[in-house]
């Protein structure tokens, strides 16, 4: 317990020196001051930068006659339907594709599967996962989202089908290989771009309440996956991996369909 409480006050003296956002610079002091923040925290050029903060104004002149939403009010708003049901969608499909379980439960699996090592083997899958991550920045720059996403949905579909394969084959020593597989496209995909298409269906005045919305959607399903999963596992063994690899591909259909309906309303491809 001495370590997460190590973690969460690293967080308290790290947040306040964390720059504020262009918006909020903008709203409350003009765009002098904002010009100048994005220049100084963000490291734009003069103009970048104001470039930046003129698309800043722009967004904010049209939504001048609307308040920010609280959650409630988003949730009756029938303009912003079609957007919150797609936000779900992407919110849900990030986590029924099992990687928070695997996270939670390799050692269980490599356990349940006969596999000699199975706390080196997890060790194994969390340093894949770390050094999956910082690559997910530059390759989500040059890469289109939606193919990113088609992509990584696949490969995780498969690397579960592959996972499969091996347990029900009694490849044990072969099962770690397809799960770092899938831990990976999750970090290149869904893992870290989820947040931010969420954020991109959204005019300003609803971001923080779909944020907020899809940030407590996103953790109840990660409970309930989390919970059912041992369950689950002990039932099914190695045709969890199966039913992994088609909830993907279902997660993969339903990235697509949000990301075309992203495009639609304005967000970036």
């Amino acid at each position: 317990y001495l370590l997460p409480a190590l973690c969460a006050a690293l967080e308290l003296t790290v947040l306040p020196l964390l720059p504020e956002s262009p918006t909020h610079v903008l709203r409350r002091s003009g765009s002098a001051a904002a010009l100048s923040h994005l220049m100084t925290h963000l490291h734009l050029s003069r103009a970048g930068a104001a470039a930046h903060t003129e698309a800043l104004r722009s967004e904010l002149a049209e939504q001048s006659g609307e308040g920010p939403f609280s959650p409630r009010e988003l949730l009756s708003a029938r303009s912003l339907r079609r957007e919150l049901l797609l936000a779900a969608a992407v919110a849900l499909s990030a986590q029924l594709c099992g990687c928070d379980c695997l996270f939670y439960y390799s050692t269980l699996v490599f356990t349940r599967s006969g596999l000699s090592h199975p706390r080196a083997a997890t060790a194994c899958l969390g340093v894949v996962n770390l050094a999956a991550a910082p690559l997910a920045g530059p390759l989500r720059s040059r890469v289109p989202r939606r193919t990113l996403l088609l992509l990584t949905w696949a490969g995780m579909s498969a690397s579960y089908a592959a996972a499969a394969v091996a347990a029900m084959a009694g490849g044990k020593s072969l099962l770690a290989a397809p799960l770092a597989c899938a831990l990976v496209c999750y970090a290149l995909g869904p893992g870290s771009l989820g947040g931010f298409l969420a954020a991109s269906l959204f005019p300003m005045y609803a971001k923080d309440a779909a944020m907020t919305l899809a940030v407590a959607l996103n953790w109840a399903a990660t409970s309930a996956t989390a919970l059912a999963f041992p369950a689950l596992h002990g039932l099914l063994g190695a045709h969890t991996f199966l039913a992994l690899a088609a909830l993907s591909a279902l997660s993969g259909a339903a990235g697509d369909r949000f990301v075309t309906g992203s495009a639609k309303s304005g967000g970036e491809t």
